[in-house]
């Protein structure tokens, strides 16, 4: 086992803030650090302006990026690896996990081919697949560095091992695959308490507010709904930004068809606010619009971390561990309106244990489980580790 170095390599920051996505690196690394494996994570540091000017590994500065020849600090981590090798050499590093954000180029493919020429063994996760769609309508330099993107991942099945993956995809870019599902850290999440409301059933959906969540079927919904008098009153919250241009979209529809009384924006909630939220909730809502990025099979962190608090759930998508389960409504993969009738009747002619709900991510779902799967394909085929 002390053969075994692994860095964990992320190309962003992590916050302090805990997003969703922050808190899932934390706990893959501490998942690492406890199933036994020798990790160390290296990520961006962000100054006051948010802007990338180093580098560190373990909380330590490895490389502090200065403004030179007129290239800003922010973009010297798509270009600047020697420090980064170097550390690897030096600190006998065999395994490099790097969490992939499209961001390829020569750079790049030139550090992953020093790596293989050194041996060491490279796995690649890609968090979502497949992710051209989200590049639509960008703009000219996000799509000129797409290209390059697109042209340079074309070596990857030279220089990378295994590329980990939230899909059905059995190799990805020439890459083998091994196939995980989104863990949760079940201690950070508690269970929610139980709901029962008389003639009321409350809806929520946390999330970043992006294109592929598909919200606005559910406005259209409870809009369809609404156009009649109800004597079930469905109400819709929802957590996560309020001000981007999803989230616009959504304020405005709610204003277009006066749904103000029924459909309430929170903003960005984390701890004790959140958790007041689930427990007047009675249904969360997943992804609804992922077939806007021509995503049919994902294993999604919402609907992990929707598991580990005993809520019900619904979603689009097809996620293999939640398929056919009581606590589960799939809804269909396309742009129609959500019924929300199917919704009620969903509510009412099930009931829903959290504690049973909660069993299911216990036995499948943390990230010891998930980066298990990981590091036994590593070392099974990597004989020199």
């Amino acid at each position: 086992m002390n053969k075994k170095k692994l860095l964990f390599l992320i190309f962003h920051g992590i916050d302090s803030a805990g997003s969703g996505i922050h808190k899932k690196i934390k706990s893959q690394f501490q998942a690492l650090k406890n199933i036994g494996i020798n990790s160390s994570i290296s990520y961006l540091r962000t100054d006051d302006n948010n802007q990338y000017d180093g580098r560190l590994i373990d909380n330590q500065l490895l490389e502090e990026y200065t403004t030179k020849f007129g290239i800003q600090k922010r973009w010297h981590w798509r270009f600047k690896f020697n420090r980064l090798l170097e550390y690897i050499i030096k600190e006998n590093i065999n395994t490099v996990f790097i969490r992939y954000t499209h961001f390829a180029n020569p750079f790049f493919v030139n550090f992953l081919k020093k790596l293989n020429k050194l041996g060491v063994y490279v796995v690649m996760e890609i968090p979502t697949y497949p992710y051209d769609a989200e590049y639509k309508n960008t703009k000219q330099i996000v799509n000129i560095a797409k290209q390059v993107e697109v042209f340079y991942r074309r070596s990857f099945n030279k220089y990378v091992d295994k590329i980990v993956t939230f899909s059905n995809a059995e190799e990805i870019f020439g890459v083998k695959t091994i196939k995980i599902n989104n863990g949760i850290d079940i201690d950070s999440i508690p269970l929610k308490t139980s709901t029962n409301y008389n003639n009321e059933i409350h809806l929520i959906a946390v999330a970043s507010m992006e294109l592929w969540h598909g919200y606005d079927r559910l406005i259209e919904g409870l809009k369809n709904y609404y156009s009649t008098e109800q004597k079930i009153k469905v109400y819709l919250h929802f957590v996560g930004d309020s001000n981007n241009t999803e989230s616009l979209k959504y304020k405005h529809l709610v204003d277009l068809y006066k749904l103000g009384s029924y459909i309430l924006f929170h903003g960005f909630k984390h701890g004790a606010e959140l958790d007041d939220l689930f427990n007047v909730s009675d249904i969360a809502i997943g992804c609804l619009g992922v077939h806007r990025k021509n995503i049919t099979y994902i294993k999604s962190l919402k609907n992990s971390e929707y598991c580990a608090r005993g809520i019900p759930f619904i979603y689009s998508e097809i996620d293999d561990l939640f398929e056919n389960k009581s606590f589960i409504l799939k809804v269909p993969a396309d742009e129609s309106p959500v019924d929300i009738n199917h919704v009620i009747n969903f509510w009412q002619s099930n009931t829903f244990n959290p504690e049973k709900i909660r069993k299911l991510a216990e036995e499948n779902l943390t990230w010891e489980k998930q980066m298990q799967k990981v590091i036994s394909q590593i070392f099974l085929f990597n004989e020199k580790l």
